[in-house]
C-alpha cells in the first residue's frame, strides 16, 4: 500500500510538504489521543508553553527589527528636512539676488 501522505508530499513544494507534514503530525497526535485516552496534562502544558514561547521570540525579533528601522528613518527625516531647510535658504538668495539685479536694470 501506498501512504497518501507520501504520495502527497512528492508533487508539491517544500514549504507546502513541510506545512503537510505538520498537519500530519497533528492528525497522528489527534489520533493518538483517541487511542490512549487523555493525553498527560504536563506534556500538553509544557506543549502549550513552548509554543508560546515561539511566538514571543518572533514577537521580539519584529520588535527589534521596527525598533531599528524606527531609528534609521528618524535620522531619514532629520537629514531630511536640513536638506530642505538648505535648500529653501538658496533659493531665497537665488530670488534675492535676481530681485536686486532687476531693481538695478
Amino acid at each position: 500500500l501506498v501512504n497518501p501522505s507520501v504520495h502527497r508530499l512528492g508533487c508539491m513544494s517544500q514549504s507546502t510538504q513541510v506545512q503537510a507534514q505538520r498537519q500530519d503530525d497533528g492528525a497522528a497526535d489527534v489520533h493518538a489521543v483517541e487511542e490512549h485516552g487523555k493525553r498527560d496534562a504536563d506534556a500538553e502544558i509544557r506543549a502549550l508553553l513552548a509554543k508560546a514561547r515561539r511566538r514571543m521570540e518572533g514577537v521580539n525579533a519584529t520588535m527589534e527589527e521596527n525598533g531599528t528601522n524606527l531609528k534609521i528613518l528618524t535620522k531619514g527625516f532629520k537629514d531630511l528636512k536640513r536638506h530642505q531647510q538648505n535648500v529653501l535658504r538658496d533659493q531665497q538668495q537665488a530670488l534675492g539676488q535676481l530681485q536686486q539685479g532687476l531693481q538695478q536694470s
